[in-house]
């Protein structure tokens, strides 16, 4: 009965959900700047006032990293909420905030560009590509490092911008949605990964990782569900060490596995090496190729939540 009086509810998410996925897939083609690029700079100046490396210890640090996130994200939370009685239509009010959180759509064509650029070997736009979407510096990368960092970009961007923004949505509505993002681009702009924010950047990495925890999870299992019948077993065997560590190696470490071929590793943020773990190490370096196969493990994540999503629906139909 429960599930009867929520289904005019599930089923408008999900036109809105697909409404907004074929406008997003359609507005990419043509233009491939995220609407949050404003809330991103805001971000980088806000940190460049408040954050002092150079004169402040640790624990100040932290406290400012904290403190900046109070002061950014609730007073427009609050606004949106507010601003949500004056619409007429919910519906498209949910869809265009919807379309402010979900990301990722123009990813799969610059990874084919970069895949055509390497291996027209015009190293310098394949570069210019690669930085585009990474946080890392690409100057000096190598093919194969362009090609381990795009395959490591595909996998988050999907995980952080698509499936953790959907599993939201439909769960709650799309405000908290749109918070999520907000947390996440926080996130981007501040990650401890570049030397400036190893200590103001700690909280909201740990607000984020707390959120994509489980659909992180969710979406490995989903992974190693894709290679059933290809050494399955040993997949889980070889990952399962990742699974309740607070980050996303669990995935990552799938989608290496499943790819097979060498992921993570060291990388230059801020012309300073960070070590990172390394996944499948006694697999083959990542090439051109391996661009490619990401494209489709990706797309066949995609297919498969949206088969899940409509098992969902039919079954709250059914019921």
């Amino acid at each position: 009965m429960q599930w009867f009086e929520q289904l005019p509810f599930i089923v408008s998410q999900c036109i809105v959900l697909m409404s907004v996925f074929i406008l997003k897939t359609l507005i990419t083609r043509f233009s491939d700047v995220e609407p949050l690029h404003i809330f991103a700079f805001f971000c980088r100046q806000l940190a460049e006032k408040v954050n002092k490396p150079d004169r402040n210890s640790e624990r100040q640090q932290v406290i400012s990293g904290l403190v900046s996130i109070f002061i950014t994200l609730p007073p427009i939370v609050i606004i949106l909420w507010l601003f949500e009685d004056f619409v007429l239509v919910p519906e498209l009010w949910q869809a265009m905030l919807l379309y402010f959180a979900i990301g990722g759509f123009g990813l799969k064509s610059k990874s084919t560009q970069i895949a055509q650029a390497i291996r027209g070997q015009n190293n310098y736009k394949a570069k210019q590509l690669a930085q585009s979407m990474l946080l890392r510096k690409t100057d000096n990368l190598s093919p194969l490092g362009l090609s381990k960092a795009n395959i490591e970009a595909q996998i988050l961007h999907f995980l952080q911008q698509q499936f953790v923004v959907v599993i939201i949505f439909l769960s709650t509505d799309a405000l908290v949605a749109i918070c999520y993002r907000l947390l996440l681009e926080m996130h981007h702009q501040w990650n401890v990964k570049q030397p400036d924010f190893n200590h103001f950047g700690k909280p909201i990495r740990i607000v984020v990782n707390l959120i994509t925890w489980l659909p992180s999870r969710i979406l490995g299992i989903m992974l190693l569900l894709t290679t059933i019948g290809q050494n399955f077993l040993l997949k889980w065997r070889l990952s399962r060490g990742h699974f309740f560590v607070l980050n996303n190696d669990f995935l990552v470490h799938l989608f290496a596995l499943a790819l097979g071929t060498n992921l993570g590793g060291v990388a230059m943020y801020q012309d300073k090496k960070v070590r990172r773990v390394s996944f499948n190490d006694s697999a083959k370096p990542s090439d051109i190729n391996d661009i490619a196969n990401a494209n489709k493990q990706v797309l066949t994540l995609q297919l498969f939540t949206i088969i899940i999503g409509a098992f969902f629906v039919s079954l709250a139909i059914v019921s």
